[in-house]
């Protein structure tokens, strides 16, 4: 099965959901959060990923069949647990995944690293096999592809990490794989920079792929936990 769900007897719901380049049989940040909460109170978690490399629009295995019947399999957890406060976070298509979800739930906190925020463009520069499908979408189908106008709708706090801005026009190295991921991520920033519900964090020295990385390297996601009171806020 491609999900997890850890009950911590917690009235927080941490959804985390893999980005489409991470080992298809581990669950991103599991490792991180495991040591970040050791010696805390941890919330519950609900771990997805997506072996269809489909930006979860097809479902995820074992636990949804598509993204509508995703968002109904979430808010079943959250009514038979409870759940006052839901944390969605990942990187790439799991940031892309996180927004949009986080959105539609409504999450108290969205964290992302490096999302995708209008993706048919993102399929037309680097992703073929997923462009051939997408053409067969219809328009209604369409339309859940550009978050721009579901993330401006929401209303609670998102925290997005991208790589250096500087970084982003770094096409010198054509050896560098992520260099048109960094040139869309530079792109889905723009779309949404001036949303004030949004912080932006600039990680230096990192590709599309590494931001959610070096932001634990470095500290930043510690911050943004703490920031958002994850230690402090769960009703005993």
């Amino acid at each position: 099965m491609d999900f997890k769900f850890v009950n911590n007897n917690s009235n927080i719901l941490f959804i985390i959901f893999n980005s489409n380049n991470y080992d298809s049989s581990k669950f991103e940040f599991e490792n991180y959060l495991n040591r970040f909460f050791k010696n805390k109170k941890p919330p519950s978690y609900l771990y997805l990923r997506d072996v269809y490399l489909q930006w979860y629009y097809n479902g995820i295995q074992g636990f949804s069949k598509n993204y509508k019947e995703t968002i109904d399999k979430i808010n079943d957890y959250k009514k038979l647990y409870n759940f006052q406060n839901i944390i969605c976070m990942g990187s790439s298509s799991g940031g892309y995944a996180s927004l949009y979800f986080g959105c539609k739930l409504n999450a108290n906190n969205i964290i992302c690293f490096s999302p995708q925020i209008e993706l048919t463009r993102s399929v037309k520069l680097y992703y073929n096999k997923f462009h051939r499908l997408f053409k067969k979408f219809t328009t209604e189908k369409k339309e859940q592809f550009n978050l721009t106008k579901l993330i401006n709708k929401h209303k609670n706090k998102i925290v997005i990490l991208w790589v250096n801005y500087s970084d982003f026009y770094n096409t010198s190295k054509k050896e560098n794989a992520y260099v048109y991921q960094n040139l869309n991520d530079e792109k889905s920033y723009n779309t949404i920079k001036e949303n004030k519900y949004i912080e932006h964090y600039f990680i230096k020295d990192s590709n599309h792929g590494d931001v959610g990385y070096n932001a634990i390297k470095n500290g930043y996601l510690e911050t943004i936990l703490k920031q958002i009171n994850i230690l402090y806020i769960d009703i005993i």
